[in-house]
């Protein structure tokens, strides 16, 4: 009896494995089938913008990236200034290093999926491995996301990624994570503004017509309506009584200076002025003569000197 059951239950298992091993080899398998991949290339800059760019300098692959990047506030905002100069950097080191336009568009692509990554959060060490995910396959076959990389150029790659995003990642999360403060710079100027031109009125030229000649010829008040009177020959003048009067004025004026003054005073006061100026002119002289000779004496000692020795 014991063995009739022992062997049953042997077969029920046997049974059950073989029912197992049915199930397991019944699953479909296919072993040719491919992991899926997404290219990285032309995501943001296709192969026309590409061959673009390639014909531009430096500075206008900037303004070029910033368009493409919809950055047009980069001459204002510092975030905006920092990243368009990541970009236009990692553009140029790819054509220093002599990418193809696939290559270059991957690796764009790259960088971009990196800072975006970082803008929305993401720690480093995840998105070291988010990077490393990308890099699986690189350089040995085609069919992954970084595929027309050699070996050496993934090397290059990694290592630029490396040092110009990771090792400054904490400046990228500050650059995002801060705002930046407007300082608006103000300068008062004071500023004359002239008065409206109906009620400009013009001062009398003082400096060159005396007030009495301007009241009495060029603006002389106008007669009022109780008082009258007719108009005298001597209220007005002609231009040449004018010239004659002021010429008058200004002889008189020059004579006054002079009056009174003899020619031995002004030879006394000249002889007075012209010593000064000479007893200086020979103290200056006399001195300079004795800083020479002293100067000279020194040089002739020390030349006695060296001949003694």
């Amino acid at each position: 009896m014991q063995k009739s059951s022992s062997k049953g239950r042997l077969s029920s298992q046997v049974s059950k494995s073989s029912r197992g091993r049915k199930e397991v080899q019944d699953e479909p398998f296919d072993e040719d089938e491919e992991p899926v991949y997404t290219s990285l290339a032309w995501q943001v800059l296709t192969e026309g913008l590409l061959v673009e760019m390639s014909k531009l300098c430096i500075e206008d692959v900037a303004v070029k990236l910033a368009e493409i990047l919809s950055y047009t506030n980069h001459k204002e905002c510092l975030r905006e200034a920092a990243l368009l100069d990541v970009y236009v950097a990692m553009y140029w080191f790819g054509k220093e290093q002599e990418f193809s336009n696939h290559q270059l568009s991957a690796f764009f692509t790259l960088v971009h999926k990196l800072i975006s990554n970082c803008k929305s959060g993401l720690s480093m060490l995840d998105n070291i491995q988010e990077f490393q995910k990308l890099l699986v396959g690189a350089g040995m076959t085609e069919k992954c996301p970084l595929g027309h990389f050699s070996k050496e150029q993934v090397k290059w790659l990694a290592d630029y990624i490396m040092s110009s995003l990771f090792q400054h990642y904490c400046l990228y999360q500050y650059l995002f994570t801060e705002e930046q403060d407007d300082e608006i710079i103000s300068m008062k100027l004071p500023m004359c503004i002239p008065p409206p031109y109906s009620s400009m009125v013009l001062p009398p030229l003082e400096e060159a017509v005396p007030e009495q000649f301007y009241l009495k010829y060029i603006n002389p008040p106008l007669p009022s309506e109780d008082s009258a009177a007719p108009v005298t020959p001597d209220t007005h003048c002609t231009s040449s009584e004018l010239a004659t009067e002021l010429a008058a004025e200004t002889v008189v004026v020059n004579t006054d200076v002079l009056d009174g003054v003899t020619a031995i005073e002004v030879k006394s006061v000249v002889d007075k002025i012209a010593a000064g100026a000479i007893a200086s002119f020979e103290t200056e002289i006399l001195q300079k003569i004795q800083d020479k000779e002293k100067s000279i004496t020194k040089q002739l000692n020390q030349i006695e000197k060296a001949t003694v020795k």
